[in-house]
C-alpha cells in the first residue's frame, strides 16, 4: 500500500502540491518496502489522538468553548466546561471575558450576574490489583494484595446567566455587575 501525493492544476497550468511533503508520508505509510516501520507508530497515533479533540463537545485540549443562548433581549445564558488541565479559576475568567464580549457586540456597556450554577463532574475509577501468593519450603502459604491506582476525572463547567447593562451604572464585583471594557482590557493584559 502506497501513499501518493495529489496535485491539482490551476488556471495557468501550474500544480499545487496538496500532500505534507515525503517525511510525513514516510511517517504515515504502514509498509516501506515491505517492512514495517514501527518507530513512527508513536508520532502517528500522538497526531490523531490531538485531532481527535477537535471532534469533541467544545472541550478541547486546552479547554472549553463556551456555548452562548439568549434568554431574552437582554438577557444571555453563557455554559462552559474546561478539562482536567483547567480549574474553577479559569472557568470564571473564561465566563466572564464572554460575558464582557457578547455585551460589547450588542451594544452594551456593561452586564450584571444574575445567576450562576456550577454544573462540574467529578468521578474515580480503580484498576484492578493484582494479588501475589507465595508458598514456603514448610508449607505454608502467604497471599499479599496490592490495590491498583485510583483514576479521577474532575471536569469544571458552569453556567453563567447575564443581564447586560446600558450606561450609566456602577461597576461594583461584589455585586456581579462588570463594565464590559474593563473585564476585557483586564483579560488581554493577562493573556500571553
Amino acid at each position: 500500500m502506497r501513499l501518493e501525493c495529489i496535485e491539482i492544476g490551476d488556471d495557468l497550468g501550474r500544480s499545487t502540491n496538496l500532500g505534507f511533503g515525503d517525511a510525513a508520508f514516510k511517517a504515515i505509510r504502514p509498509f516501506s518496502s515491505g517492512v514495517r516501520d514501527v518507530r513512527q507508530l508513536p508520532i502517528v497515533l500522538g497526531c490523531l489522538l490531538l485531532l481527535s479533540g477537535c471532534a469533541s463537545d467544545g472541550t478541547t485540549f486546552l479547554g472549553g468553548a463556551p456555548h452562548v443562548a439568549q434568554i431574552t433581549s437582554d438577557t444571555l445564558e453563557i455554559s462552559a466546561r474546561m478539562n482536567m488541565f483547567n480549574g474553577p479559576m479559569q472557568l470564571s475568567q473564561l465566563l466572564l471575558r464572554k460575558s464582557a464580549e457578547e455585551s460589547r457586540a450588542r451594544g452594551f456597556e456593561g452586564f450584571q450576574v444574575v445567576g450562576m450554577v456550577d454544573n462540574s463532574k467529578h468521578s474515580s475509577s480503580q484498576l484492578p490489583g493484582e494479588a501475589m501468593t507465595k508458598v514456603k519450603s514448610d508449607g505454608r502459604v502467604n497471599t499479599t494484595f496490592l490495590p491498583g491506582p485510583v483514576l479521577q476525572d474532575d471536569n469544571v463547567g458552569g453556567v453563567i446567566t447575564i443581564k447586560m447593562l446600558h450606561a450609566p451604572f456602577e461597576a461594583d464585583s461584589a455585586k456581579g455587575i462588570y463594565n464590559a471594557s474593563e473585564v476585557l482590557a483586564y483579560a488581554s493584559k493577562k493573556a500571553p
